[in-house]
């Protein structure tokens, strides 16, 4: 038997279109209501689902845990509104798969974000279905994560898709939270609240701040998937400060941590435009451009692996005066975007400045 459970506020409608794409999957649905002024219940019966009532005290780890300890199934698998389940049709044989191997997790992508073709741009995996007897426990405020017991799966036959609504924004909540949660927290909690104040931060444009807590993340961190993103983010902090000698040191830090993340490859370029160091920039949008994408299940911006890197080298080559390298540079670009009109239009722009004889 598997639960699924959401926990909502003021989300009808996007509740009941993520439940249309879970519907006839699961055995049980609870919703957890943390303050809807809107009819969650009257929802939860349409569906049958168990509806249970939850008042908010801004800790998102508290208010899963309530939806977790409402559901009654062997397996829990957990959801947002704004999510909907792609394949949904292979749940079933995962988790049979899954309970083959001796998992009590199952790991999946997650979609976080697209561009405007559609084009998947911000994907990571995110631990989605808990065995009960695994005890699964919420925890952290906000960002919040579940400690379990047991061995994990992970798939991508399964995924889930996020569709928030245009122009929606969650303000400054969590920030707010992150505030006070790193000032109350235990010790042991400090490293993770302190990683996401500071991205929390750079979301809000508050980039030396974000790159002071960055710093003191980096020494305290125990996860080296999160300190080498936080090493690139606080050479992006740099930049935006426009602080270009500091960005670059800080890319070269990043890289020597991990040499695997393309992003401080893509900003070296940068810095090297910034500063008419086109042959620099070609260069390092060049390195770029051969960094294998990373087989991680932490975040993976998946244009620094594809076109963007080459995005920037067609201005760079064509600046240098090599049309022959920017038309090259082009038709990559629109091989990864082929309903992409500017690469089209920049394709077919090269193609009549270099000749149909150099250009095939």
């Amino acid at each position: 038997m598997i639960s699924l459970v959401y926990i909502t506020k003021d989300e009808t409608a996007l509740l009941e279109r993520s439940l249309r794409s879970c519907k006839n999957v699961f055995d049980e649905v609870v919703i957890c209501d943390t303050g809807n002024s809107q009819f969650t219940p009257e929802l939860a019966s349409r569906w049958g689902a168990k509806y249970v009532r939850f008042e908010w005290c801004d800790d998102f780890a508290a208010a899963r845990n309530a939806a977790f300890a409402a559901a009654s199934g062997d397996w829990i698998w957990w959801m947002d509104c704004d999510e909907v389940l792609a394949t949904a049709h292979m749940l079933s044989r995962e988790v049979q798969a899954a309970e083959s191997a001796g998992a009590a997790v199952i790991s999946l992508p997650l979609v976080y974000s697209r561009e405007s073709d559609g084009t998947p741009e911000l994907t990571y995996y995110r631990e989605r279905l808990f065995r009960r007897d695994a005890n699964p426990i919420w925890r952290y405020r906000v960002h919040e994560v579940v400690i379990c017991e047991g061995r994990r799966y992970v798939t991508d036959k399964v995924r889930i898709d996020h569709r928030p609504p245009e122009g929606r924004t969650d303000g400054r909540r969590n920030l707010e939270i992150l505030r006070e949660a790193i000032v109350t927290c235990p010790a042991d909690e400090r490293p993770r609240y302190t990683f996401y104040l500071a991205k929390e931060l750079t979301y809000h444009g508050d980039w030396q701040e974000a790159r002071e807590y960055f710093r003191e993340y980096v020494p305290i961190s125990a996860y080296p998937a999160e300190k080498a993103r936080a090493l690139y983010e606080i050479a992006w902090c740099s930049y935006q400060l426009k602080e270009l000698p500091a960005a670059k040191s800080e890319c070269f830090r990043a890289l020597e941590f991990d040499d695997g993340c393309v992003e401080p490859y893509i900003l070296l370029g940068r810095v090297a435009y910034d500063t008419d160091d086109l042959r620099g920039a070609a260069r390092w949008f060049s390195a770029a451009t051969m960094v294998p994408k990373p087989d991680t299940v932490f975040f993976s911006y998946l244009p620094g692996y594809t076109y963007e890197p080459w995005d920037h080298l067609q201005v760079v080559y064509w600046r240098l005066g090599d049309r022959r390298k920017a038309l090259e540079a082009a038709r990559r670009c629109w091989r990864y975007k082929p309903n992409d009109a500017r690469y089209a239009g920049n394709v077919a722009l090269l193609k009549g400045e270099v000749g149909d004889d150099e250009a095939s």
